[in-house]
């Protein structure tokens, strides 16, 4: 589910602007690398802290 309120989310913003998401979902880390990768969008942050899972992608 992250990744499909990511992906909605990320299409708002203009390039080069910042999209912070946290998620508790352990395959959300492949999922956004994957959907980084698919989509050309930079994936800035990838890290865990405590099982919350925190994303900062960048808008192409």
């Amino acid at each position: 589910m992250p990744i499909l309120k990511a992906s909605a989310l990320i299409e708002t913003l203009h390039g080069g602007e910042l999209l912070e998401v946290l998620a508790d979902d352990p395959a959300a880390p492949s999922d956004f690398v994957a959907f980084s990768k698919r989509t050309g969008h930079t994936l800035r942050e990838n890290t865990e802290s405590g099982g919350t899972y925190r994303f900062v992608l960048e808008h192409k």
